[in-house]
């Protein structure tokens, strides 16, 4: 019997986490009544992640499903709709691609099946329709977020010195910001230490050793602590001097950068009463203290290869001590602010180098080598004859098509050319 695989999906958190449940119930129905089988291991699912191409990463139960495809664990796919699979563009005509070239079966709920003659063009609607509402909902939200902005309300979390305050009902009103004064305190004391020349680094152990909580979620430390980086955005944050910025944070201007869009319009939203330090302040914390230009740019062999085991960081490559190191910079960052147990260390790069050659030298032998050189030999000789046969031929009718009984220079040259390549092939055909 015939396997079919379901997958379900639904966008963010605001959603109904039982909609899954909805689509996996209506396409094991769908699937059973088409005569497939549907086991448990062949369901997947992905919560609270949006179908666009930004989030694919994100989408853990979206590559098992492609991995089973790959190995060819199933006959059909089975979802509730087009745009659970995806809703941009470009995975759409892959998927779409995929689904011709490899015999699986497309059906979903809502009428499109790859077994119908002409399905490409109900898919291709459909994946319109759905990167279509895609840009709609972002233009809806844009407008309502800058609307919001408009009327005085804040649309996004507090940053640390600040609390969220709701005005109004589910569907109306909006959240302002307040001054949280416990934080506060601790906000004006880091610009305060920023003035007067204290390092980010610094700054950062003070806070974890005065035991106040990082405004960063951690990553894959089971703590979060503060660090130079989380000092350094904070101090950048317009809104300690009573401005919201629009379009002003650097993650979307990295983001605008990275994908080579233009960087969109800063509009800039007073609001005096969260200002905690002065313009002067402000200005003088985020002066640029140093410049990177001189930095080497060649690129070490180990860069970007070997992780950390304790954190799992990448490790980089140090060249300024008597021999290159590899280095843990979040240990050694840990280590510096005050995160107990954690401490930098390193590994000679020359070691490393060594250890990784006996590795390979013992998956390696002599006789895999040899193995390896007969092969190619056999590659190279065994099957060249017919385009040896091809070039011979050409070189014959090029040689005769420079004949004349008046050869220019030029064409006595070619002519020599010819002979000469062929005289080197048929020697080669000899020796092989």
């Amino acid at each position: 019997m015939q396997r079919a695989a379901i997958y379900a999906r639904y966008s963010d958190e605001e959603q109904r986490a039982t909609s899954i449940d909805d689509q996996i119930r209506r396409t094991r129905e769908h699937a059973i009544a088409l005569g497939y089988e549907v086991v448990d291991e062949l369901i997947f699912s992905d919560a609270a992640v949006s179908g666009q191409s930004y989030a694919l990463s994100k989408r853990v139960g979206y590559a098992r499903l492609m991995k089973a495809w790959d190995n060819k664990e199933f006959d059909a796919l089975v979802v509730d709709e087009v745009s659970r699979l995806a809703r941009g563009p470009m995975e759409l005509a892959k998927l779409e691609d995929r689904i011709e070239h490899s015999g699986v079966r497309l059906v979903t709920t809502n009428g499109v099946d790859s077994n119908i003659p002409n399905w490409q063009f109900q898919y291709a609607v459909l994946g319109a329709a759905a990167a279509q509402f895609v840009r709609d909902t972002r233009h809806r939200v844009i407008r309502g977020m800058i609307g919001q902005l408009e009327r005085g309300y804040m649309i996004a979390s507090p940053p640390f010195g600040y609390k969220c305050i709701r005005e109004g009902g589910e569907h109306s009103g909006g959240t302002r910001w307040e001054i949280f004064e416990e934080e506060a305190i601790w906000v004006r004391k880091i610009f305060d230490w920023r003035q007067n020349g204290m390092a980010l680094g610094g700054i950062a152990q003070q806070m974890n050793q005065a035991g106040i909580h990082c405004p960063r979620k951690p990553r894959k430390e089971a703590i979060a602590y503060w660090r130079p980086g989380t000092v350094r955005q904070m101090l950048h944050n317009h809104i300690y001097k009573g401005e919201f910025v629009w379009n002003g944070s650097a993650r979307i201007k990295a983001k605008n950068k990275r994908e080579n869009k233009p960087l969109n319009a800063e509009i800039v939203y007073e609001r005096p009463h969260l200002r905690l330090v002065s313009d002067e302040i402000w200005t003088v914390c985020n002066k640029s203290r140093f410049s990177r230009s001189g930095r080497s740019s060649s690129k070490h062999l180990f860069s970007g290869l070997v992780t950390c085991g304790v954190c799992s960081a990448t490790l980089s490559v140090a060249t300024s001590g008597s021999a290159p190191a590899l280095i843990c910079a979040q240990c050694g960052q840990a280590g510096r602010v005050g995160v107990p147990n954690r401490k930098g260390s390193y590994v000679s790069t020359a070691g490393t180098k060594e250890v990784l050659l006996y590795v390979l030298k013992q998956q390696f032998t002599q006789a895999h080598i040899d193995a390896f050189r007969d092969r190619l030999r056999k590659r190279l000789e065994g099957h060249n004859e017919n385009e040896l046969g091809e070039i011979k031929m050409s070189i014959a009718r090029l040689s005769v098509s420079v004949q004349p009984i008046h050869l220019s220079l030029p064409a006595k040259l070619m002519q020599s050319s010819c002979f000469f390549m062929k005289g080197t092939l048929d020697g080669y055909s000899t020796h092989a």
